[in-house]
């Protein structure tokens, strides 16, 4: 028996799928069908032929050979996010690195007081329908400089305008954050790969007033997109000012604030 056969012949009749990482279940007649199949019948009855899953309270008979058999098989699986769109069918020695960096797998939305998940392919598009994004911003140098209009009526969890970033020499896509939470001012950056290509970047985020030479400085790290905002949060790895430091800092209504980063190899 060749790859393709093998993999057919290990195949959920129901979604055409090998099953990984899950239960194989089997009707009273030896039909099989993956716990996620399973799981969304409409009705507790094989689909492949009416036949019962045995008594309710006991629940259907596992296949175990059969999960066995997968985990050793030799065959090529589809990635996890296949029902979001990934056709890539891997090794499963390859399996893990590709997932983890896989267009098709869903990611917080970066705004923190969002909290959807959404497919990273749509991530833009959410943004713009929902949160008012505009177009990314190029810039040569891993350089930014924003000025926050401060109105002192901003409500907790109050977000600014998320804005993207990307530079001449091609190292991705950066988002800078802007959140007042619990009376606290967060900034941080995100970057929109996973956590093993964010590994080694960070952000040096610097709140200034220029006429009274007063700043605050803070290295930190630059998020991966897979991290949540509260994540962010909760781990204190980004600048956070209190309400009396931030208004020492704003000049006219407005506060200063200088975003750089760059990876360290």
């Amino acid at each position: 028996m060749d790859k393709a056969e093998l993999k057919a012949s290990l195949e959920c009749p129901i979604c055409m799928v090998v099953p990984r990482k899950m239960k194989i279940f089997a009707c009273l007649n030896g039909h099989d069908i993956c716990e996620h199949c399973f799981q969304n019948l409409g009705r507790k009855l094989c689909p492949q032929g009416d036949c019962s899953y045995g008594q309710e309270l006991a629940g259907p008979v596992r296949v175990r050979k059969l999960e066995n058999l997968i985990e050793k098989a030799d065959v090529d699986f589809n990635c996890r996010n296949m029902r979001a769109g990934c056709t890539e069918e891997i090794p499963r020695e390859d399996l893990d690195e590709h997932e983890a960096d896989c267009s098709f797998r869903t990611v917080f939305c970066p705004r923190h007081n969002c909290g959807e998940r959404i497919v990273l392919r749509m991530l833009d598009n959410h943004l713009t329908t929902n949160h008012n994004f505009g177009n990314v911003l190029r810039r040569k140098e891993h350089f930014i400089t924003c000025s926050f209009p401060i109105t002192g009526k901003e409500e907790n969890n109050y977000c600014w305008t998320l804005k993207a970033y990307e530079f001449e020499d091609g190292q991705g896509k950066f988002y800078r954050a802007f959140v007042k939470y619990n009376g606290t001012w967060f900034f941080w950056v995100t970057l929109v790969s996973c956590p093993s290509k964010a590994d080694g970047w960070f952000s040096t985020i610097k709140a200034n007033n220029p006429d009274l030479k007063y700043s605050y400085v803070v290295q930190c790290p630059v998020f991966s997109i897979d991290t949540s905002p509260a994540k962010i949060l909760e781990s204190g790895r980004c600048l956070a000012l209190p309400d009396k430091c931030v208004d020492q800092l704003k000049v006219e209504n407005t506060l200063n604030v200088e975003f750089r980063v760059h990876k360290v190899d």
